[in-house]
């Protein structure tokens, strides 16, 4: 697949499906770009209530990487409940908290890959237009 294609290359996939890897794989390959994590039940997006407004979106995090066949698959280990993974901070953000976890499950998480060759750019960008409009990050994203 050529770096073109995959360049604007828009996927969603649920983390918790077993294939992921395998998916991402014949999807991206070993190109990156943005991703964002957000939580849908029966094929609604979960609004989350947010400083400045509602997030129609339900961004939970948003994350870039050079490698999604990498940095997803470690957000995944750190997420998934039979899994002792802690190499991603959105997942030990998520894990730190039982009211997040009860809220959000993971079974019904899901992911939207966005390919991009500027991956940090672009993160900064999506950011930089979420903290404007809704002045904060995404949940995920907080310090803490």
């Amino acid at each position: 697949m050529n770096n073109f294609k995959t360049n604007y290359m828009k996927k969603e996939y649920r983390l918790s499906d077993e294939n992921l890897w395998g998916k991402i794989d014949k999807d991206f390959q070993n190109g990156g770009g943005i991703y964002k994590l957000f939580y849908k039940e029966d094929k609604e997006i979960r609004s989350i209530q947010r400083f400045l407004g509602v997030d129609k979106e339900g961004v939970l995090y948003i994350g870039k990487t050079n490698c999604y066949l990498h940095r997803v698959i470690e957000l995944k280990k750190t997420i998934k409940p039979d899994m002792k993974s802690s190499s991603h901070i959105c997942g030990r953000r998520y894990n730190k908290n039982d009211q997040v976890k009860k809220k959000f499950p993971y079974l019904n998480l899901f992911i939207e890959l966005v390919g991009n060759v500027n991956p940090e750019k672009k993160e900064r960008e999506l950011l930089d237009e979420y903290f404007e409009k809704f002045g904060e990050v995404p949940p995920l994203n907080a310090n803490g």
